[in-house]
């Protein structure tokens, strides 16, 4: 039953998002919805987490690790898969290095953990969107447009909410309100894009898109369960960073390699590839976790 009321949420709204899509029966202005999650309904969740946290500085440190160590395997991987492939296909390094710890990471853990799990997953989302748009849009676009990550919002509010709470100050109540109901549309929202993204994608080159969404998921796997044995992790730390860690690649790779044109259709392949197996592995490692981590 707990899985059934994890999973089944999350896919009812990509489903939504996927159909409407395909049915093409009213416009949807995406990019629209994608600003507005990104510098508006986004922030404000992330925020709205951290104001209700119960900060301890050894959380942010294992959330903030374990994703900048996921990624920089990922990395590694990639680097490595791209040499024997023989090609320069930078743009595949996103998706194989990149998680999507936003669309789907805050949805699954809170439905799976709660506002702890939410927590966990802000802060582990935060470390991605940092790396993803320094040294991701480095990748794609060269190093004058590697600090794109300081137009993001995100960075500013991590650490406004976590200077707020470590300093126990309490903003006014209609403030408050205002940024939990904004940051309540960002989950849904989220799902919905990350359905309709998936009704444009079809994949191409089958062989070289579904390896690299094996070693996506199979890199986040072991990532996660090295860092959780070097620092003896237990718990819902743990098992966020389990399934945070193992999930499909970022629907934003696919942005980014679009923008700057590079290997944006073989990235989007990819997504698709690594967004269908995790509709296997992720009920798998939730019921690991659940049965390993959480009491």
């Amino acid at each position: 039953m707990v899985m059934i009321n994890t999973i089944f949420p999350v896919l009812l709204m990509a489903l939504i998002g996927y159909g409407w899509a395909k049915a093409n029966r009213s416009p949807v202005d995406t990019k629209w919805i994608g600003n507005f999650v990104l510098f508006l309904s986004g922030p404000s969740l992330v925020l709205s987490a951290l104001l209700n946290a119960h900060f301890i500085w050894s959380q942010f440190f294992y959330m903030f690790g374990a994703a900048s160590f996921t990624m920089l395997l990922g990395l590694a991987v990639a680097f490595i898969y791209l040499s024997l492939l023989r090609r320069s296909a930078r743009g595949l390094v996103l998706p194989i290095a990149f998680i999507n710890s936003g669309n789907l990471g805050f949805s699954l853990c809170f439905y799976a953990f709660g506002q702890a799990g939410l927590q966990n997953a802000v802060i582990f989302h935060t470390a991605t969107v940092m790396v993803l748009y320094s040294v991701g849009v480095i990748l794609v676009a060269g190093w004058k447009h590697g600090w794109q990550f300081l137009k993001l919002p995100y960075v500013y509010v991590c650490a406004l909410g976590i200077l707020l709470n470590v300093t126990h100050t309490q903003l006014p109540v209609v403030l408050l309100r205002s940024v939990e109901l904004l940051g309540q549309s960002a989950i849904p929202l989220m799902l919905f894009l990350l359905g309709w993204e998936l009704a444009g994608i079809t994949i191409r080159n089958a062989g070289v898109a579904i390896t690299a969404a094996v070693l996506r998921l199979g890199t986040g796997l072991v990532a996660s369960l090295i860092f959780i044995h070097v620092f003896h992790l237990t718990g819902v730390t743990a098992a966020c960073i389990l399934l945070l860690s193992s999930l499909p690649s970022a629907v934003m790779s696919h942005v980014l390699t679009s923008k700057y044109d590079n290997d944006s259709e073989l990235t989007a392949s990819v997504i698709a590839a690594s967004t269908l197996l995790s509709l296997v592995t992720i009920p798998l490692i939730l019921m690991w976790v659940s049965t390993h981590f959480i009491v």
